[in-house]
């Protein structure tokens, strides 16, 4: 019986074992080369997730090679790895950079609501599109090319009718604003990458891999800001 749980004990360090691989690739890759990547706490996380791994791989070899008492040790490990299995999905990069795309683009949809609200309409041209976008564009970019923090940007494209999703962009965090030929319909998306440290530029898409895609009509007054997401 101690042994069996001395193994499930280092069965469940394997998920933590394995994200330590990935982002120790991850760390040693964005120190070696110049390219755009989401920028995330590689190194600081590596060493959590390796003091995880060594902890559960210790404690599943104790319990494994000598008797605990009362099976405290065994019943830590698996409470330890049932939790790290609970909450590392949450922790990858992968989902941190789409929980940022679609903090962004909400951002983005609330200022283009406001412009809606006070204008009548939505922004007809680049320096009306910059104007509302402005606190957007400030806030602090999530990648970097080299040891170079990325600016965001936009692209405006005039009498649209559908979302851009086709673009020949080659930067993440740029948010491609598609308005109709009367300003009063947009579509919004925002570029990105489509792994946090390789391949290449794509719009920005959810697990089920669909493009996040802003959807908004004009709203008249006291109708309120109500988000839509495609």
């Amino acid at each position: 019986m101690r042994r069996c749980l001395a193994v499930i004990s280092f069965v469940l360090c394997l998920p933590s074992l394995f994200l330590s691989v990935i982002l120790l690739k991850d760390f040693v890759r964005i120190h070696r080369g110049q390219f755009y990547y989401f920028n995330y706490p590689y190194g600081t996380r590596l060493m959590l997730w390796a003091a995880v791994t060594a902890l559960l791989a210790g404690l599943a070899a104790h319990t494994f090679f000598r008797r605990s008492y009362y099976g405290v040790l065994p019943a830590l490990a698996i409470i330890i790895g049932l939790l790290t299995i609970h909450i590392t999905p949450d922790l990858v990069p992968t989902v941190s950079m789409l929980s940022t795309n679609v903090k962004q683009l909400g951002h983005a949809e609330k200022a283009l609501s406001d412009w809606d609200e006070t204008h009548g309409r939505f922004p007809a041209n680049r320096d009306e599109l910059r104007e509302a976008l402005a606190r957007v564009l400030a806030e602090p970019s999530h990648f970097s090319f080299g040891n170079t923090t990325v600016v965001c940007k936009y692209e405006l494209i005039s009498e649209a009718v559908a979302a851009s999703l086709k673009t020949a962009i080659t930067q993440p965090c740029v948010l491609i604003y598609a308005v109709r030929a009367d300003y009063r319909e947009y579509w919004l998306t925002e570029t990105t990458l489509e792994k946090p440290t390789s391949g290449g530029v794509v719009v920005a898409t959810g697990i089920a891999n669909q493009p996040f895609i802003v959807h908004r009509t004009h709203l008249n007054p006291g109708e309120g800001h109500w988000p839509h997401f495609e």
